[in-house]
């Protein structure tokens, strides 16, 4: 049976106004993945439940893959207008608001409360209210949990398929090293409502395109060993058009960690706008938080990312010299 530990004065903080809004507003991070969209289902759901009504806009659509897991009031995004009507807005999987994109100034600028509920490692220049955050937490997903916990709402089917999106995303399927009791008691209590992770492996890994393979071959065909072989680096050029085809990156670099000598895997893409996305990955005991931190972005100790302006090569020059400068900790 599910436990959550219980909640600091900070956390309480953050319930109360949670729970005391009537039209909550959720916002993710660009480009929204399954903990983002999984946490967003689970609170909005959940809150319904207590009479809110809640609405929930991203800086950028969700990939169709994730319309399984749409709550009932559904997956909004931003489309250049004035915000939603709302009483507080809620900042899900994320805490520097500039990862809100074009969203940014118009969050900002609202009078309402901002509560953020994260498990990433925190920026050094708030911007809430009130902060639902724990670092050791298997995904946000579990922390929407705790929340609606907190506040007497009891977990059902469509709640629960939010919180197994989310915790099997940020865990690969409980195969990575942050899968810790409370991940794995938490998935059990979602199969005793019937949500199954082989449902949502079925969406999420078994519906892709068929230009997939081809796609990932693609990728690891550009691969190139630096540091004696210990770092593995894609750099990935817009003219090969798969900017659109989710996932094949995440699996290029969890085919590159499966290689003995590596511990730290690397992805550049360059994007539509010029600018350049990292997608940073390492196995214990290498860290990239450091790395991605150093481009000014973020993450996790083995999962982190960036965002760097182009063109390719130049931000690929800059990749090497931050990598150059951070210790990443690799074996010895």
């Amino acid at each position: 049976m599910w436990t959550p530990p219980a909640l600091d004065a900070r956390q309480q903080e953050a319930v109360a106004l949670i729970g005391a809004a009537r039209r909550p507003l959720f916002v993710g991070h660009e480009r929204p993945d399954a903990d983002v969209l999984g946490s967003q289902a689970a609170l909005a759901d959940g809150l319904s439940r207590r009479g809110a009504e809640p609405v929930i806009c991203n800086p950028d659509a969700p990939e169709s893959g994730f319309s399984f897991a749409a709550p009932a009031c559904g997956f909004g995004w931003d489309k250049g207008r004035r915000l939603p009507q709302h009483d507080l807005i809620v900042f899900c999987d994320l805490s520097e608001v500039g990862r809100t994109a074009g969203l940014a100034e118009r969050l900002l600028a609202s009078p309402a409360k901002k509560v953020v509920v994260d498990h990433h490692r925190l920026p050094d220049d708030p911007f809430w209210d009130a902060l639902f955050w724990d670092v050791e937490a298997a995904a946000t997903g579990v922390l929407a949990a705790r929340i609606l916990h907190a506040l007497d709402v009891h977990l059902d089917a469509e709640i629960a398929r939010g919180v197994l999106l989310a915790l099997v995303s940020d865990t690969g399927f409980f195969r990575f090293d942050n899968t810790n009791a409370e991940a794995l008691e938490l998935a059990a209590e979602c199969a005793r409502l019937g949500v199954r992770t082989a449902d949502i492996f079925r969406e999420l890994k078994q519906g892709r395109e068929a230009r997939f393979p081809a796609a990932l071959g693609a990728l690891l065909t550009r691969t190139e060993y630096l540091d004696e072989g210990r770092v593995a680096l894609i750099v990935e050029e817009r003219e090969l058009g798969l900017g659109g085809l989710v996932g094949v990156g995440d699996l290029a670099l969890d085919v590159l960690r499966s290689v003995g000598e590596v511990d730290v895997a690397l992805h550049l893409r360059e994007l539509e706008d010029g600018r350049c996305k990292l997608s940073a990955r390492s196995k214990e005991p290498a860290e990239v938080h450091g790395l991605a931190s150093g481009l000014g972005g973020g993450g996790h100790s083995r999962a982190a990312g960036a965002t760097l302006s182009g063109p390719l090569p130049a931000a690929r020059e800059r990749l090497l010299r931050e990598l150059d400068a951070v210790d990443v900790r690799p074996r010895s």
